[in-house]
């Protein structure tokens, strides 16, 4: 059975995509299944694949290229934002059975399987079309191994370390403003930053540095993120692919929406009782909502709360879900 994850993700689009194909290949994998990942970047995704075998193509805007790359394919699992209908199409028509991950209905999708793990998206919104099969909800959301089987964070007394990370883009110099007003509000705490290869600003870097509370940790494997996440108490994070992994994990987290595809993942770990509203990095009054949930965090008996709503949300065992059902289509088919 040949297997091909078309993805996307770098400097200008994020990496949750990439975390997300990675999490897929990681659920075939453990079938016994090899997967062909393709990705369209811009940055070096090693720390992403951890060994794992991953092939750079530009294939968003080429349909000749997805011709080639999928030829011959039994499934294509297919996640990306910019990627056009007519690209789509041809993937739904070169696989046996096309899969889509999707947030936010961004487009109508053609024939194949749809999964959208968002708890407060509406179902409505997406069209009834023949040959489209669609799976909602927090069941299918899919996150990496070392998500899958885990224990239960430990809630401590106090609060000591916080857990920032907002993916590997930061056009709006987002995090050294968040630091800075972190450190005047709460300068007590221990802080340890996480950011992408695709980070750059290197004056955030210095200016940052200079805090003995602060760590800054960049192109981190799942397996040391999960680690630092052990070690924390609470977490500032965008409302991306991460902020599920925070919520399996059940540690209390402020989420800030840094995206407008994260809108409804955001309202989903909100309704849940999860995340803190933290507001929308556009917004002029973002830094004080932080300061305000971390505030709402300082409770144990809040935080041990909404580490629970985390972990009854998420049970690390979507990929699994997502691979058990496109395989028994493909023995139907």
């Amino acid at each position: 059975m040949r297997i091909v994850i078309l993805t996307e993700g770098g400097a200008s689009k994020g990496l949750g995509h990439v975390a997300r194909a990675v999490a897929v290949c990681e659920g075939f994998k453990e079938r016994g299944i090899k997967c062909d990942v393709m990705v369209d970047t811009d940055v070096n995704l090693a720390e992403f694949f951890q060994g794992m075998i991953y092939y750079h193509h530009q294939w968003i805007s080429s349909v000749e290229t997805i011709k080639h790359l999928t030829c011959g394919a039994d499934i294509v699992v297919f996640d990306s934002y910019f990627a056009s209908v007519k690209v789509c199409e041809v993937v739904s028509q070169h696989a046996r059975l096309a899969v889509f991950f999707d947030d936010f209905n961004r487009i109508n999708y053609p024939k194949g399987f749809v999964f959208n793990a968002g708890v407060s998206i509406s179902t409505k919104i997406y069209p009834q079309v023949f040959g489209v099969k669609y799976f909602f909800g927090s069941l299918f959301t899919p996150l990496r191994r070392e998500f899958w089987d885990i224990e239960p964070h430990p809630i401590r007394q106090e609060i000591k370390k916080v857990f920032v990370i907002f993916g590997g883009v930061d056009k709006r110099r987002f995090m050294l403003k968040i630091m800075n007003c972190l450190l005047d509000k709460f300068s007590g705490f221990e802080y340890s930053i996480v950011v992408g290869s695709a980070f750059n600003d290197d004056s955030s870097f210095e200016r940052m540095v200079k805090h003995a509370s602060v760590k800054i940790y960049r192109s981190l494997s799942a397996k040391q993120i999960f680690e630092l996440m052990r070690e924390a108490d609470v977490a500032i994070s965008a409302a991306g692919q991460t902020i599920c992994e925070l919520a399996r994990f059940g540690l209390p987290t402020v989420g800030v929406l840094t995206a407008e595809n994260q809108r409804f993942q955001l309202r989903t770990m909100i309704d849940s009782d999860f995340a803190v509203d933290g507001g929308c990095a556009d917004d002029s009054n973002v830094l004080a909502q932080i300061v305000c949930g971390l505030g709402q965090l300082s409770s144990v008996n809040e935080r041990r709360r909404r580490s629970s709503a985390g972990r009854r949300l998420i049970d690390g065992q979507g990929v699994r879900r997502c691979v058990d059902v496109i395989l028994k289509e493909m023995e139907r088919i």
